[in-house]
């Protein structure tokens, strides 16, 4: 498919991709400031729900009738939004408060990023990233957001809150990248495939700054600590290391050293997850590797030494989840669920009556209920969602993790995990996307 002019493009989207968003729990409630606007068109027609013929326009009755299949195993709705003007999502992600959606113009051939508020579905921004999707998903920087693009080596650097472009034009990296890109300021990190090296760029320009050897390549995704007083870029590599950098703007020198550095007991399979925990009335953070020996390693951030590690015999692949106060994260075998705080194992079969404390801890009995799940979606004080393979979704009990039932959503394309509210949200692959309590 041969992608069209950019400058075009970017009028097109504005003029026909404005979102839909309603949050009223009644009616479909239509954002006044949006249902009077020429570029809407027919959608603006369609909320009042009648085009001439006494009925309900089939997009609000699908609408309706997807909201109707989540209260399957959800139970309040808190918001329902169309991104895209129907055109079609092909990726979707939670980043801090925000929801992104990645979604294919036909109308303009060009793929763009829309931007919602996570606890509202209001449409914050858009913006065109061009010719080619995305070649990593996004990753939640410190004020900006760096999209890299596949086939052409550029990335789209935008202000996170209000989605103004860093540049007008997209920018080439002085580097190919092996990892996702997090950025702060005016610099954008990257795991540089020709050196190995963690690297840095200039979010303008994509101009290579210093770079910082360590023993074996980063190949997941970074994480910049917010809310730490002292602000670390923390990154694991495939020889094993653990390390944590001050984050150095591009045009300054190379750190002279890591800020901390530790040794896992194998190479780290995806990218770690930052989070911060309630300790009583204080907040905790912590930072989760996910390991190839089978091990989940939970560490203080700010010193990278261990808090706990819990121990398996199949490998992490996928980065963890943290909600409230749990850590979900699935090896190659089933789900792991423990505490954040202190990495105990929970919702766990009581042990046998001939079953040594050792083959408990490591040699688990086949996978059943909870431990067949993915990954974990949402959780409030009742019920945690987890995905539970393909298009079903299993609701279980946040206090024994019994599986209350399972629903098939063959309609929804993407499930959101959703660490910002604690909310159920899915999405069709035409831009419908619901929320749920």
């Amino acid at each position: 498919m041969v992608k069209g002019s950019f400058s075009l493009s970017l009028v097109a989207a504005l003029l026909l991709l404005l979102p839909l968003a309603c949050t009223s729990d009644d009616d479909m409630g239509w954002d006044d400031d949006h249902s009077t606007s020429m570029s809407m068109g027919r959608d603006a027609a369609l909320a009042d729900g009648d085009m001439g013929t006494g009925g309900m326009d089939p997009l609000i009755a699908r609408m309706r009738g997807l909201e109707k299949a989540v209260e399957f195993i959800a139970t309040k709705k808190t918001w329902s939004t169309r991104f895209g003007g129907g055109h079609k999502v092909i990726g979707a992600w939670i980043r801090g408060n925000q929801l992104l959606a990645q979604v294919d113009n036909a109308d303009s051939n060009q793929f763009e990023i829309h931007c919602a508020d996570v606890a509202t579905g209001k449409p914050r921004w858009l913006v065109v990233l061009g010719d080619n999707p995305l070649v990593e998903a996004p990753a939640a920087g410190d004020g900006i957001f760096a999209f890299m693009t596949e086939n052409d080596s550029s990335m789209v650097v935008v202000n996170s809150q209000t989605g103004a472009r860093l540049h007008n034009m997209r920018t080439s990296m002085d580097t190919i990248p092996v990892s996702g890109a997090v950025g702060a300021g005016d610099t954008v990190y990257v795991s540089n495939y020709l050196s190995g090296h963690m690297t840095s760029l200039a979010a303008e320009s994509g101009v290579k700054g210093w770079d910082f050897r360590t023993r074996g390549i980063c190949r997941a995704t970074p994480v910049l600590t917010s809310g730490l007083p002292n602000q670390l870029l923390i990154y694991g590599t495939d020889a094993g290391e653990i390390v944590a950098l001050k984050p150095k703007p591009f045009n300054s020198s190379r750190p002279g050293g890591s800020v901390w550095l530790h040794n896992l007991h194998g190479p780290l399979t995806a990218a770690p997850t930052y989070a911060s925990v309630k300790a009583g009335d204080a907040t905790q953070y912590l930072v989760v590797f996910p390991c190839e020996d089978g091990w989940l390693y939970g560490c203080d951030p700010a010193t990278g030494r261990r808090r706990w590690v819990v121990r398996t015999e199949k490998a992490f692949m996928d980065s963890a989840v943290v909600l409230g106060d749990r850590v979900y994260a699935r090896n190659a075998e089933r789900m792991i669920v423990a505490d954040a705080r202190s990495g105990a194992r929970i919702w766990r079969a009581p042990r046998g009556e001939d079953q040594s404390q050792y083959d408990y801890e490591l040699k688990d009995a086949a996978p059943a209920g909870f431990e067949l799940a993915h990954r974990a979606l949402a959780a409030n004080a009742k019920n945690v969602y987890m995905s539970m393979g393909g298009n079903k979704v299993g609701r279980l009990t946040t206090d024994g993790g019994n599986l209350e039932s399972i629903v098939d959503f063959d309609q929804f394309t993407h499930f959101l995990t959703n660490p910002a509210t604690g909310d159920l949200i899915m999405g069709t692959s035409d831009g419908i996307f619901v929320a749920f309590q």
